[in-house]
């Protein structure tokens, strides 16, 4: 015995959960249709008829009044459907259904019956398939409005009682069923702590401004008339949660966000459609569970509480090669074109710019707080040596040099205040070789290998020339920098003018999963020998999230490419250095993206790393 065979004709039973359940599963096995119309949180006539239209799938025009079936549908008649009338002792009559006036109903009529209990049965097939639809009797007296009381089986079939002397109208509405549930997805997006947002902001402006938060942010949808529920982020995907079995009802949606001043814009639509603007801080939702899924993008845009915001402006000089003192005057008539800048507030938000034909960018809105700039410059621009001098209102502003990774320095920009930045980027200088000493290179190959584990990998079947750039500095083994560089579209990138020594080459841009080199030391270091050249042989064994940092600043954005670090890396190239003459250690990992090119550079001690701050 299931709960279905428990369960009386025409019942009206309390149901607990588990009975719920049961009835549902032992409905579903049996091949019913499930339709479950939840009261509970009516309070009225006009709350159970919106709970029975929810219940029925029935499309919002229906409201909360079942009589609004007949303004929906009365003009949208269907013809050619069979019907037969049969009482208890046998068979009444047939016929089809005609549409005798376009809008209106499909009509048929039986007349001279005698009094007594009636089996209406509507052949819908081929004409209208039920398999998703429902279909709904409305009976009544002929010449009153007084409903007459019916029962319908199997979707087809109604039984009504016809009484001597009357006659019975009776409309018969064939509903298409709607899925009875849906989801909806919701992503929340962190946009640059800068950014300038209203209700007119397009879309595609805050997806260009924003990447998806990897924070806790929590989601509180709440139907009406129903409970709320409440979804953390990261549950269905970076940034993401999804709120499943959600039925026809109009929704409330709500985000906290632990620890921030926010301003949110929120747009939301059907799968497959457009995504309209739905609100700023919260949103409502009318749900058509007819709808495969619906879809919410959240745009959460910092909100500067203190009030004040900082304005840092950097402008890039190329100074003459070797320059060491009175970098205003020697190189402030060449402004350096192309640079990038990187600005990073606290680690969590960055800022990027390209310097324009004057050598300028500016970045503006800046919160309070510690901003590492870092500054790359353009491909076939070679750096030994970068001096920074900042000024604010007139007097000098306090920085610190921060290079071990790249050439930036650190500022704690204090609020309301307007901060200028000059940037003297030193080429290095002529090399000085002593007499019978050589002077020789090291030229770097950069190789892109991808579709296998590192230890499957034939180095020089299996990758291509890597054309993106990738940056490379050189330092002498002690720790001294004497350059930095990108590689050319050939993967290429050469260091020139190189005494004899042992040298250090980092990658500045990636993590490095093979290198091989033609001579090294015991200690990883790449030699030069004899005046000759040391190739370098640098492979990357994936290359992916590639993201565009927002602009703010002048110029062009530019394009940052992360790429994971491989734990095993560091084994695989012990294991062949072991095993190849000429194979070790040459390259650490780096953080930052570069642009093209060859370098020529040189080992001059005398050259300093960071200069004094210049006279101006």
């Amino acid at each position: 015995m299931t709960a279905l065979d428990t369960l009386p004709p025409q019942a009206v039973v309390p149901l607990g959960r588990r009975r719920l359940d049961s009835l549902e599963r032992q409905s579903r096995a049996a091949g019913q249709r499930w339709l479950l119309a939840d009261c509970t949180g009516a309070r009225d006539k006009a709350g159970v008829m919106a709970a029975l239209a929810r219940g029925l799938g029935l499309p919002k025009h229906f409201g909360a009044n079942l009589d609004a079936l007949f303004d929906a549908c009365h003009g949208d008649g269907i013809g050619g459907i069979t019907v037969q009338v049969r009482t208890p002792g046998g068979f009444a009559g047939e016929g089809q259904t005609v549409v005798p006036q376009v809008p209106g109903p499909g009509v048929i009529e039986f007349t001279g019956l005698s009094a007594g209990n009636y089996a209406v049965e509507a052949h819908f097939a081929p004409v209208v398939d039920l398999t998703n639809a429902t279909t709904i009797v409305y009976c009544a007296m002929a010449e009153s409005d007084e409903a007459v009381p019916v029962n319908v089986q199997d979707n087809a079939i109604a039984f009504v009682d016809l009484t001597v002397d009357t006659g019975i109208v009776c409309d018969w509405y064939v509903v298409p069923l709607v899925n009875a549930y849906t989801t909806l997805q919701v992503t929340s997006y962190r946009c640059v702590f800068n950014m300038i947002a209203d209700e007119a902001t397009t879309r595609e402006e805050f997806l260009n401004a924003c990447v998806p938060s990897t924070g806790a942010t929590q989601f509180t949808l709440t139907p009406d008339g129903a409970e709320s529920v409440t979804l953390t982020t990261g549950s269905a995907g970076v940034g993401t949660v999804l709120f499943e079995s959600l039925p026809p009802n109009s929704y409330g949606l709500v985000s906290s966000i632990p620890g921030d001043f926010n301003d949110a814009y929120i747009f939301c639509g059907v799968e497959g459609g457009d995504l309209p603007y739905a609100g700023h801080n919260s949103a409502r939702l009318d749900i058509d569970a007819s709808q495969p899924s619906y879809f919410c993008q959240w745009f959460n845009v910092p909100y500067n509480a203190s009030g004040y915001a900082d304005t840092l402006s950097v402008m890039n000089y190329l100074c003459p090669p070797g320059t060491t003192s009175n970098y205003a005057e020697r190189c402030g008539n060449a402004p350096l074109a192309g640079a990038s800048l990187v600005v990073d507030r606290n680690g969590w938000d960055q800022l990027s710019a390209i310097t324009n034909a004057q050598g300028y960018a500016t970045f503006e809105r800046l919160l309070p707080g510690a901003y590492t700039v870092s500054n790359l410059p353009p491909a076939g621009t070679n750096v030994a040596v970068y001096v920074v001098f900042c000024e604010a209102g007139g007097e000098s502003f306090d920085f610190t040099y921060q290079d071990q990774q790249q050439m930036s320095v650190v500022l704690e920009l204090p609020g309301g205040v307007d901060v200028d930045c000059a940037w003297y980027n030193v080429p290095p200088g002529v090399p000085t070789v002593s007499p019978g000493q050589h002077s020789g290179s090291i030229a770097v190959h950069k190789f892109l290998c991808q579709g296998k584990s590192i230890s499957q990998y034939n180095w020089e079947r299996d990758c291509v020339t890597e054309r993106a750039p990738a940056g490379f500095s050189l330092a002498t083994a002690d720790g001294r920098p004497i350059a930095v560089g990108t590689t050319n579209s050939n993967g290429q990138l050469t260091f020139t003018n190189l005494v004899n020594g042992a040298y250090n080459l980092d990658e500045t841009t990636g993590d490095w999963c093979h290198a091989e080199a033609d001579r090294v030391d015991s200690a990883g270091n790449v030699l030069v020998q004899n005046g000759g050249q040391n190739n370098v042989y640098i492979y990357n064994c994936s290359l992916q999230n590639v993201d565009n940092l927002p602009s703010t600043g002048t110029g062009e954005t530019s394009t940052t490419v992360h790429v994971p670090f491989d734990d095993d890396k560091a084994w695989e190239l012990l294991f062949a250095a072991i095993a190849t003459l000429g194979i070790a250690l040459v390259v650490r990992h780096g953080l930052y993206q570069a642009a093209v090119q060859h370098a020529e550079v040189i080992d001059d001690s005398s050259l300093p790393h960071r200069g004094e701050e210049p006279t101006r």
